[in-house]
């Protein structure tokens, strides 16, 4: 019995990521340079499921914000930060 397998869901960003977008939202980070770091993220988890002979790929949803971004943007007296 041949089984397919694939990941689901969100998957975990790098240290490299996190900074970038973190940077990104502090202005200290362009959004080139983390374009760039989130397409070497998902270039490395896409050779991790061709290499393992994943059934179906998943993108790793690098791009999707947090629940809440989508709220404090559109509230005013609500600024986007760390916690």
């Amino acid at each position: 019995m041949e089984r397919q397998t694939f990941i689901h869901g969100i998957y975990p960003r790098s240290d490299k990521l996190i900074a970038s977008g973190r940077g990104l939202d502090r202005g200290r980070t362009s959004v080139f340079e983390h374009e760039r770091v989130e397409s070497a993220d998902f270039d490395s988890l896409l050779k991790l499921q061709e290499d393992n002979g994943f059934a179906f790929i998943e993108d790793g949803k690098f791009t999707w914000q947090d629940i809440f971004r989508p709220f404090a943007q559109s509230t005013e007296g609500i600024e986007v930060g760390p916690l």
